[in-house]
């Protein structure tokens, strides 16, 4: 059995410039969360002797105050985590180790966590369509629903399950990374094709010996939102093996219904995921499950076309500008960009020759990027290209 879970229970390392960092298995933004879970009710005094500016002042806390705790609600069911509390005390010292802290984790705050504001949300959403300006489309939808949520009553804030196809290699994984990061949101990113079992949604059984919670339950459980951005990359490769059927565990996570009520396997605990948003992704819709294509609003996201690309190039040149600092600045001809931008190539490869130039620039301490077109221009687009990254 160690085989199934060895993907699942891995701890893959998390490059610096992602602006992520892993925790219980998930990632969270690096930067500090903006978000603050412990509230303390403030009854101030208001005095005969304050002054009309300093009452205002007074009032304008306590509706913030009343506001803070009114999004700060309940995620994980404090009776099951009891349960489960009891049943892991009951066990050997090694799951007892492995479990009890992971309690610990989602037990705070009496299993409240906080509603994100979805704050800037029209600048946001101009920064993403130049950044990633053939996913117009989608951003546009992205944008109705967040500004829905975020006007929306706790009990009204969820999100529209969202499928985005196309080719290998176009943006769509960045896409996902770059909304979370946009809003502070814990991001999880779960790869379907790898999935030998629903182990990475609901946890491990609690009859195996290394039974340990799912990453829905650690998104949760290690920080301090009530949502997130889920990313099932490549659902078109889902596993449809019987014996450890991957579906249904998915399903339940889409449904509204039932994501109110998720049971991660490994301990027995109940939780609310209703308020993740579920992003999917595949490179070939017609072999998506029919039961996924009708739980999702689907965009077919084109490849860029040649505005695009130049548009992507110069992101990148701005990214790594801001990466290296004023001391070193790197010149690259307009008429390169424009030759990049028609390569036929794959954006990951497009970006990977762009890395290049900057590194060999540096190791000869050039002030100028220069670019070996004769090999270049032999590259062919590759069927099953790795994919897009983040700069």
């Amino acid at each position: 059995m160690a085989t199934i879970f060895d993907e699942f229970l891995g701890n893959r390392r998390v490059p610096e410039e992602s602006g992520y960092k892993r925790e219980k298995g998930i990632l969270i933004p690096a930067k500090p969360v903006t978000f603050k879970t412990d509230f303390v009710e403030e009854k101030p005094e208001v005095s005969s002797k304050c002054s009309q500016q300093e009452k205002v002042k007074i009032e304008s806390r306590k509706r913030s105050t009343r506001v803070a705790r009114s999004r700060l609600i309940q995620v994980f069911d404090m009776k099951s985590l009891e349960t489960a509390r009891e049943r892991v005390k009951r066990s050997d010292k090694e799951q007892k180790d492995r479990l009890l802290p992971e309690l610990d984790l989602a037990s705070k705050n009496d299993g409240k966590r906080l509603l994100p504001k979805l704050g800037g949300l029209p600048n946001i959403l101009r920064r993403m369509q130049e950044n990633f300006p053939n996913f117009s489309e989608s951003i546009s939808t992205i944008g109705e629903e967040f500004a829905f949520a975020s006007a929306s009553r706790a009990s009204g804030f969820r999100f529209s399950p969202m499928l985005l196809d196309g080719v290998p290699g176009i943006g769509k994984t960045a896409f996902a990374q770059e909304l979370a990061r946009s809003f502070d949101l814990p991001f999880l990113s779960i790869n379907a094709g790898n999935m030998q079992c629903s182990a990475a949604i609901v946890g491990t059984a609690s009859h195996w010996s290394n039974a340990a919670p799912g990453d829905v339950f650690s998104l949760f459980a290690s920080g301090e939102s009530a949502s997130g951005v889920v990313l099932i990359d490549e659902v078109d490769k889902l596993s449809s093996s019987r014996e450890y059927p991957v579906l249904p565990a998915l399903l339940t996570l889409l449904e509204p219904e039932t994501s109110r009520t998720f049971k991660d396997v490994s301990m027995n605990v109940v939780l609310d995921a209703s308020r993740l948003f579920v992003m999917m992704t595949s490179n070939y819709k017609n072999q998506v499950d029919k039961a996924l294509l009708s739980r999702a609003r689907i965009f077919e996201i084109a490849e860029p076309d040649q505005k695009q690309r130049v548009a992507i190039v110069n992101r990148w040149l701005g990214s790594y500008q801001k990466q290296m600092g004023p001391r070193i600045k790197l010149r690259i001809d307009p008429a390169d960009i424009e030759r990049l931008a028609e390569l036929p190539t794959d954006l990951r490869a497009l970006q990977r020759n762009l890395r290049s130039a900057y590194g060999r620039a540096l190791l000869e301490k050039l002030d100028v990027l220069r670019f070996d077109w004769g090999d270049l221009e032999q590259q062919k687009k590759k069927s099953r290209p790795i994919g897009f990254a983040q700069p």
